[in-house]
């Protein structure tokens, strides 16, 4: 069952990552297009660029707590 559990964590580990990154590079690409276009409005950002934003910060607060409970699983063992 530790096993299970553990790589639960590894693919949680992953996925969270992988979110993290498209949501970062989303943000990235909103505040680049903000600083360098002179035609730029926030009523340009849509929907999915918010939803991939906040998906992001989903996944870089699970991808700490994943760290986190790998780091206690390997103590205790």
């Amino acid at each position: 069952m530790k096993d299970q559990s553990n790589n639960v964590n590894w693919l949680l580990l992953i996925i969270s990552m992988f979110v993290a990154s498209v949501g970062i590079f989303q943000l990235g690409y909103i505040i680049g297009a903000a600083s360098f276009s002179n035609d730029f409005s926030f009523n340009q950002v849509g929907l999915l660029q918010i939803g991939l934003i906040g998906s992001g910060i989903w996944g870089v607060s699970e991808f700490v707590r994943s760290l986190k409970k790998l780091k206690a699983v390997s103590k205790s063992t």
